[in-house]
């Protein structure tokens, strides 16, 4: 078998293996309720997903505030398979065995086959990869999207085809709307060029602009878009600034992610949240990039205020990024560990491969400076951290350039046990254990309820009354502090046909906290549901009031309907289709309803 077969063979190989592994960790997963009930960011990008498969283009109607290219492959993939996410999951699974074989392509390429394959191994079997495959979030795009792009400018740089640098350049660019902080990564790939080719200053700056034009095109054509829903120009999504802020602030010094006291964590609430503190503050009407701006000058200011805690929030990040524990951002993979055996399996962590990661990509870079195409994007995103957040799936963008070192650390470890250089062998070794304990030592993040909330969710949604209740009960007992168990033991009531127990449970939310829009909406259905529409009516509007939703909209006009103030109930309904997205059920429901009250009144 000559040698490009082989290579081909391996390719074929690592790729196997990685969907084999991801399709058992499905299979074993689907009794996880949370598989079956988009959460946060996942319900952000369903529900946008939705609305473009339907034939909204534009997405939605305002410029985007979270990284859109990501609702534009779900509406690809929900438009040909229909409203179907086990069907996405699937693709995600295709998608990241690809991104096993490009490790293996990219690592042989810089530093042999058996470097490759050792490193497209490790990735294949890193379960942590396998949880994310099953998200309804840009994660496992955007690891290949990048390790695709690495792929390609490994190639472009050494060929001097412009041609090629410009569709590198919109290759960036995309990757850039699919995770905007792809940006800074974009803007070191001209110093690794040079670093790793040293080439002519011609060929060097024909190939930066080149890059340079075509990384800006979607960015363009992301703010065209961006003026032609909201009338205003911005190139990068408009959630910068809330995120910054959330992250830098008086309130958390911790490096992770906790919305302020005046925001709602979904993420869509917290936009609309820290769009109206900004206005309240500044007494006046703000547009999306002028609130984003806003919220980044307060961040700044606060720094510089107390420069002290720059290093403080810089370690915290850092030494969180560094630690095996998987911190949980919006799915908890401990949690998702109870549904699969698979992730059980004493499989390599993100320990394994800081700990032989870092030192093979710094061993790899002293043989071959092409390396340092695997260590600008694991760089890239540590400074990313840095600004922001640290986060198991921010971190994970990294793992696979981590196994890329890997690999190469497995190749020299074998060729210093060959050459019997046992002393340089054993001081690589001590550095890896160093690091290996170091990741290990780091605590876990206190428990918040939100596993245990999202969970009791994801079981009602399924209409596993059962399991919603014993969850939401475990979730009250252990955080008592908290309203949302109570409101959603009064949910499950609801559910059950036992309004008078979800008109105690609620009352119990709301001796906890008064102002719980969620306990006064599930009161009012409860009181809706024993007849009493006059006395729903007022609580459904509160809860309305403090958190306009389309669900409460739309319980308000039945409220209203079935009292018999057909006016009232229209404009509800209308209100339901001004809170709904495109391609929404409720939109359509309210819709029916508005041509049914008008029927009935000859309109």
């Amino acid at each position: 078998m000559d040698d490009a077969a082989w290579g081909r063979r391996e390719v074929w190989i690592v790729f196997a293996v990685a969907l084999a592994a991801r399709f058992l960790h499905l299979l074993a997963s689907l009794q996880n309720p949370l598989l079956h009930t988009p959460i946060l960011d996942e319900a952000y990008y369903a529900g946008l997903g939705r609305g473009i498969a339907s034939g909204f283009l534009m997405g939605e109607g305002r410029a985007f505030f979270m990284d859109p290219l990501y609702g534009y492959f779900l509406g690809a993939l929900l438009a040909a398979a229909g409203d179907d996410l086990l069907f996405v999951r699937a693709a995600q699974i295709v998608l990241d065995s690809v991104s096993a074989a490009l490790v293996y392509l990219i690592g042989a390429r810089l530093a042999g086959k058996t470097a490759g394959l050792a490193a497209g191994l490790i990735y294949a079997f890193y379960k942590v990869s396998f949880f994310y495959s099953l998200t309804i979030l840009k994660t496992t795009l955007t690891m290949t999207a990048l390790l695709l792009f690495v792929h390609l400018l490994v190639r472009a740089s050494e060929n001097a085809s412009l041609k090629r640098w410009l569709l590198l350049g919109l290759l960036g660019g995309l990757a850039v709307e699919l995770r905007a902080n792809t940006a800074l990564l974009m803007t070191m790939v001209p110093a690794m060029y040079w670093i790793a080719r040293r080439p002519r200053m011609g060929a060097f700056v024909g190939a930066c602009v080149m890059f340079a034009a075509g990384v800006m095109a979607p960015l363009m054509a992301g703010a065209a878009r961006n003026f032609a829903a909201a009338g205003e120009f911005a190139m990068l999504p408009t959630q910068g600034g809330r995120l910054l802020y959330s992250c830098n602030n008086p309130d958390n010094l911790t490096g992770r992610y906790n919305t302020p006291p005046f925001s709602r964590p979904n993420p869509e609430d917290s936009e609309t949240d820290f769009h109206a503190e900004a206005e309240k503050r500044l007494g006046k009407k703000l547009t999306q990039r002028q609130v984003s701006d806003y919220w980044t000058n307060e961040t700044l200011s606060f720094l510089a205020s107390t420069p002290s805690v720059i290093l403080r929030l810089a370690a915290n990040k850092l030494k969180a990024a560094g630690g095996d524990y998987e911190i949980p951002d919006i799915h908890s993979f401990y949690q998702a560990a109870e549904f699969s055996w698979v992730l059980r399996l004493p499989l390599p962590t993100f320990a394994f491969l800081l700990a032989l990661g870092i030192p093979g990509l710094a061993a790899g870079f002293w043989r071959d400076r092409r390396v340092v195409y695997a260590i600008g994007p694991p760089l890239a995103i540590a400074c990313s951290i840095v600004i922001f957040y640290a986060s198991s799936r921010m971190r994970m963008e990294a793992v696979p350039f981590l196994a890329i070192g890997a690999g190469i650390f497995v190749k020299q470890a074998a060729e210093w046990l060959k050459g019997r250089d046992y002393a340089r062998m054993a001081s690589v070794c001590a550095v890896a254990l160093a690091l290996f304990a170091a990741s290990k030592s780091v605590a876990p993040s206190p428990p918040s309820g939100a596993e245990e909330f999202y969970l009791a969710k994801g079981y009602l949604a399924l209409n596993d009354l059962a399991g919603a209740k014993a969850a939401a009960q475990a979730g009250a007992e252990k955080f008592p502090a908290q309203s949302r168990f109570a409101s959603l033991l009064g949910s499950v009531a609801l559910a059950a046909n036992q309004p008078d127990e979800a008109i105690a449970q609620n009352m119990k939310a709301l001796q906890i906290e008064p102002g719980s829009a969620d306990a006064y909406h599930n009161m009012g259905l409860a009181y809706l549901m024993k007849g009493d529409a006059v006395k729903a009516a007022p609580l459904i509007k509160k809860g309305l009031d403090m958190d306009p939703r389309p669900v409460r909209a739309f319980a308000l006009a039945r409220a209203h309907e079935i009292s018999g103030d057909k006016k009232t109930a229209a404009f509800y309904y209308m209100e339901t289709i001004r809170l709904s997205r495109h391609g929404g059920s409720l939109m359509a429901q309210a819709k029916e309803k508005i041509a049914a009250l008008g029927a009935a009144d000859g309109g």
